[in-house]
């Protein structure tokens, strides 16, 4: 497809990672565009989630307690995520990177 940048999919990002990364991206221009509700009971015990924007470009996070930080994004954002964050080294488990 002519012009389209394919979505790329990081899987287990460990909690703490997950959440710094958030965090630089927020200080780095990147806002929050939604977010799983503060009023839910199971924010951030259970279940997370936040879509974060820059650009015209969106990073969608999901966090569950048992499967730890998804990201999704563009290949490109997903990319240079996984460079700046040296994400392929830094993860355990099953980790994986799906195309």
């Amino acid at each position: 497809m002519f012009g389209v940048n394919k979505k790329k999919t990081i899987e287990n990002v460990e909690t703490i990672l997950g959440n710094a990364i958030i965090k630089d991206c927020l200080a780095n221009g990147w806002s929050i565009t939604s977010e799983y509700s503060k009023k839910m009971i199971d924010k951030g015990i259970d279940f997370d989630s936040y879509t974060i924007s820059r650009n015209k470009q969106n990073l969608f996070f999901t966090w569950s307690n048992w499967d730890e930080w998804e990201i999704v994004g563009t290949e490109d954002t997903i990319n240079w995520l996984i460079e700046a964050y040296s994400l392929a080294s830094n993860q355990k488990g099953n980790d994986s990177i799906k195309k």
